[in-house]
């Protein structure tokens, strides 16, 4: 830590003093799967380094959603920390898609299995970063008054860490109870015998909704946009499997890293076309990817289920059928379809979701037809003067996803250039790990990274930004920045792959977090590289080996 601060920036609100050195070599911000591994590979690497995270405890997005019913989408057995066997073998998963209480108790014991606490700042938000220009460094100030600075900066903030705020007007006129799914109280709270509406039907509002249906007198879903519900396969791990699973270590990662998404599930192996129309064997397909549960559905049906539209509209088509089997109510069912492609809005793994419709209690509110126009003192009033009275509101509202989490920050590059204005037309980076005009600055899942499995994407970030950061030092350069023209061919790329999915047209339409346009002026464009995991791996890699062609080195 400085001793003084003698002079004052006022563009970037941090106080620096001349012939200022960083107080250590590189900072990361959050404590997270991405945060922890990357300070895994910085130790590894000598770099010494430190994580600030805004809670006061350990699990960044798994910390913070604490919500009833929160658990994991992708299998537990690849859902972890892939960087050694030792940590995998000591390990035993509880169940196939675990518990936020399980994955949070999973991250402490990473934290504590390799002695990373003492490197850990808890209640450290960090409010405002400014990079000095003359001396190469990163001046951080944190919620806490502290003042750091580093030579180099990464974000370990996840994708869905910045929650999205309440839109609605009076809801501080709310008399009842309210919480948000993105910071749900570490209390446990009754919900035994209330009136709760519960706003939204994202995967977090999809998973806490059968939880609530169990205690709760009523409960309104408040839905403005369907979810396609893929099956759930909530099933405990039996000492048999977990066996197994340990086994099969080498054998789980190596097919982990060539699936399209980082997931242990082989591909389809088949188009739609080589079915030649065969209604029988389509049905047989589906019917067991379906079975598989989870996004095997997604991935072992058709390998051109994201560009081929008739392919597309055939698994939409299917599980809209699952739908009204297994919602009793036909009006009800078809307000629970969506009209989009599959996978334009991401799909859901319900688990008792869909069936609690069949409650007499739980009542579905199309706020698409009938928007919500206030939170009143006795809750929700429609746009057409309809009105549900409430005792608790639980709002499920999703995130500004890939970003919000680093533009909500204080954060000024090279000249001052603020974070905003460099995303204020295009949200753009190179390889979703570096951004122009903010050098020496990094993300472990930036925008325009490849959509994947996220433990094993961050483990592969980790080690390429560690590779980065090796390479400055030993080479004596003082600060790294993509070339303008590298980034956008990068964003170019994952614009053109976008736009030759089905989904591409339709994304704006249904408000979709994957494109941005679930916050109002937040620029749209695919955040993603869809490209695949292997094809991702490779162009990073490629990169490094080459000696970084694409980056500035000063």
């Amino acid at each position: 830590m400085p001793d003084t601060m003698e002079t004052n920036d006022r563009n970037s609100g941090i106080h620096t003093a001349t012939n200022y050195k960083s107080d250590i070599e590189a900072l990361v911000i959050g404590a997270g799967f991405s945060g922890l591994r990357m300070l895994l590979e910085l130790r590894e690497r000598g770099v010494p380094a430190q994580i600030l995270e805004a809670g006061v405890g350990i699990g960044g997005a798994w910390y913070w959603n604490n919500y009833p019913g929160c658990r994991t989408d992708v299998e537990s057995s690849v859902y972890c920390m892939d960087f050694s066997e030792e940590l995998y073998q000591e390990w035993t998963w509880k169940e196939q898609y675990a518990t936020q209480p399980e994955v949070r108790e999973y991250l402490n014991y990473v934290a504590d299995r390799f002695d990373l606490r003492r490197s850990i700042s808890f209640n450290s938000k960090v409010t405002a970063a400014y990079f000095d220009n003359e001396q190469n460094i990163w001046h951080v100030r944190t919620s806490r008054g502290d003042s750091l600075s580093c030579r180099f900066l990464v974000f370990g903030t996840g994708f869905v860490s910045a929650a999205k705020k309440i839109p609605f007007p009076g809801f501080d006129t709310f008399q009842g109870e309210w919480y948000q799914t993105s910071s749900w109280p570490e209390e446990k709270q009754s919900l035994q015998g209330k009136r709760v509406a519960v706003i939204g039907t994202g995967s977090s509002g999809v998973q806490v909704t059968p939880l609530v249906s169990h205690a709760a007198k009523s409960v309104h879903v408040f839905q403005r946009t369907p979810n396609y519900i893929l099956r759930s396969r909530y099933e405990t791990i039996s000492q048999e499997r977990a066996t197994g699973l340990k086994a099969d270590y080498s054998g789980i990662w190596a097919r982990a890293r060539e699936n399209l998404m980082g997931f242990d599930q082989p591909s389809a192996g088949r188009t739609f076309s080589e079915l030649n129309g065969d209604a029988v064997s389509i049905k047989r397909v589906l019917d067991a990817a379906y079975e598989t549960g989870g996004f095997g559905f997604l991935l072992q049906v058709f390998d051109d289920v994201f560009t081929n539209k008739e392919a597309n509209e055939t698994m939409c088509e299917y599980l809209r059928e699952k739908t009204f089997a297994l919602v009793k109510d036909p009006e009800t069912a078809a307000r629970l379809n969506p009209d989009y492609p599959l996978f334009t809005k991401r799909p859901v793994i319900g688990h008792g979701y869909l069936e609690s419709f069949n409650k007499p209690h739980v009542h579905l509110v199309d706020v698409h037809a009938d928007p919500i126009n206030a939170i009143v003192p006795t809750g929700i009033r429609t746009a057409s003067g309809k009105q549900f009275d409430v005792d608790v509101i639980i709002y499920a509202l999703g995130f500004d996803a890939h970003t919000g989490a680093i533009t909500g920050i204080d954060l000024r590059g090279r000249e001052g250039r603020t974070i905003q204005s460099a995303w204020s037309k295009s949200i753009d980076t190179y390889q979703g790990l570096t951004l122009e005009g903010f050098p020496n600055m990094f993300m472990l899942s930036g925008p325009k990274t490849v959509l994947a499995n996220f433990p094993l994407l961050a483990s592969t970030t980790a080690i390429e930004i560690g590779k980065m950061i090796t390479f400055v030092r030993d080479h004596g350069h003082k600060a790294i920045e993509p070339l303008p023209e590298a980034q956008e061919r990068w964003s170019g790329l994952c614009d053109m792959i976008f736009n030759g999915t089905v989904m591409a047209p339709h994304s704006a339409r249904v408000n979709s977090w994957e494109v941005g346009a679930n916050i109002p002026g937040k620029p749209t464009g695919s955040l993603w590289f869809l490209g695949g995991l292997p094809a991702y791996t490779a162009q990073v890699a490629e990169e490094s080996i080459a000696g970084y062609p694409n980056y500035v080195l000063s």
